[in-house]
């Protein structure tokens, strides 16, 4: 990752999880929440398990200061109290109090937050220790590790097609505090239409949701998922992919977007093959 030059050299190889991150660090129910092993000190792999869930525990370094783990949370979990506590707020990320968390805010803190401050708990205080505990950085050492950095990372001009990597601008903030709230009510309301069969009733909902709030990005998502079934309106393509680029450009990890994306190119490659063997057909001569 370009950022991980501007960390120390023991947090550097941290950064490769600013591009891994899941989808979505928000799961969809059931009793188990995945982690996802990130690169640290030993130069491990990506990996992933299960875990019970805490308010809490939003990440943690393993085995002696050699992995960090971030946590799914479920989505009836609220970050403002965690992120509170660390006296960050929830607008610093783009989010508002009282309200669930927009996607987008949710990964700038897992990545800006939660991840910096695992980082700084690498940095070895006590070299000559053998109890790791009392070895690296402790609890005020991470949260000021992870303020500085966020602040010197966000001050610093970064073009990425990831906008989890850059502060809130002042218009989305403004987006969120006055459209927030009732687009994502659209949103679910439409996801419960979905789940019973309602497709017109979803489609409506998942339009007026993408029109209040522009950055939305599981609105688009699912707006492009009815064009490429049919489900709720005329199938397009077109309209289908136009609505899966917008919402990648918001989130570029969102799982169906994605699929829809290569599926299309898929199509176009077959379809390009097709026309290219019908010419090659018709002009060869035939041979008797």
């Amino acid at each position: 990752h370009p950022r991980a030059a501007l960390l120390p050299a023991y947090a550097a190889g941290g950064v490769y999880a600013l591009d891994i991150l899941p989808e979505s660090p928000r799961r969809n129910g059931g009793d188990s929440y995945g982690k996802v092993g990130l690169l640290a000190r030993n130069g491990y792999p990506p990996w992933f398990d299960n875990s019970s869930s805490s308010r809490n525990l939003l990440g943690y370094v393993w085995r002696g200061g050699t992995e960090i783990h971030l946590c799914k949370l479920a989505t009836h979990i609220s970050l403002t109290c965690a992120s509170t506590r660390y006296a960050s707020g929830p607008e610093t990320f783009g989010a508002l109090r009282g309200s669930q968390w927009p996607f987008l805010a949710v990964r700038r803190y897992m990545l800006y937050d939660v991840l910096l401050h695992e980082l700084g708990h690498l940095q070895i205080i006590n070299p000559r220790m053998k109890d790791l505990r009392r070895k690296f950085a402790r609890e005020p050492r991470a949260i000021d590790f992870a303020h500085h950095w966020r602040e010197t990372l966000w001050s610093t001009p970064f073009e990425h097609h990831d906008p989890a990597h850059t502060p809130p601008p002042p218009e989305e903030f403004e987006a969120t505090r006055a459209y927030w709230p009732q687009a994502q009510a659209e949103h679910k309301r439409g996801l419960k239409f979905s789940r019973d069969q309602k497709f017109k009733e979803a489609f409506a909902c998942f339009t007026r949701a993408a029109e209040a709030y522009p950055y939305h990005s599981m609105a688009f998502e699912q707006l492009g998922i009815a064009y490429i079934t049919g489900r709720g309106t005329n199938p397009s393509e077109e309209r289908a992919i136009e609505f899966c680029r917008r919402a990648l450009a918001i989130d570029p990890n969102l799982y169906y977007a994605r699929y829809i994306l290569y599926w299309w190119k898929g199509e176009e490659r077959r379809r390009a093959r097709a026309r290219t063997d019908k010419e090659t057909y018709f002009t060869e001569p035939i041979g008797l």
